[in-house]
């Protein structure tokens, strides 16, 4: 904004009751603002195209969502560094980055109910009655599905969304469960 236009905008003063405007979403401009905000994370600035196709793929438009999974996601890969001489890092990060926006958009969006059932159901063990639990599997299986289907770089896999919530919710980093899921050592195949 040039400075008469934010002036404008500071002197109008209006209040609105009763309507409601729909702003359209430019997910570029907002994101190069949310990803050069102090503090920066380079893996953040330089991943931004990835960024957009994930945050496109969840057909959520809301930018507090994004900006709350990239700022989190930036705690978590800062505490990665151990890693960063593994060949696999990039790969996993741009993984954990798309498991991130994914989740804090289906969480924080539409489907906050059922994930809070399906984690209620698969994690902490309560018990639903049959019907109820094949409901949640099968909204579940198609949510899964429709990611897979839209980013086949990767397979979205359910645990790291379920880990990624519950860290949302508990504070809980899943940097222990990425070391173990996907910094675990090659296994060496002897040759024959």
């Amino acid at each position: 904004l040039d400075d008469k236009t934010l002036h404008d905008l500071l002197e109008f003063k209006e209040k609105i009751v009763g309507r409601e405007f729909e702003i359209a979403t430019d997910i570029h401009s907002a994101l190069d603002t949310f990803v050069n905000q102090t503090p920066k994370n380079d893996f953040v600035v330089g991943h931004q195209e990835q960024i957009e196709k994930f945050f496109a793929m969840t057909e959520c438009n809301n930018l507090r969502i994004l900006r709350q999974a990239l700022w989190d996601f930036s705690r978590f890969e800062e505490s990665m560094t151990d890693f960063l001489g593994d060949s696999r890092y990039e790969d996993i990060m741009i993984h954990v980055l798309g498991t991130y926006i994914i989740s804090y958009c289906e969480y924080r969006g539409k489907n906050h109910q059922l994930f809070d059932a399906w984690i209620r159901y698969d994690i902490k063990g309560q018990q639903f009655d049959k019907e109820k639990i094949e409901n949640l599997k099968s909204q579940i299986g198609d949510l899964h599905q429709r990611y897979n289907n839209m980013y086949q770089r990767f397979s979205i896999k359910m645990d790291i969304i379920e880990r990624v919530i519950l860290e949302l919710n508990t504070g809980n980093s899943i940097k222990e469960y990425v070391e173990k899921e996907y910094f675990a050592p090659i296994a060496e195949v002897p040759s024959w």
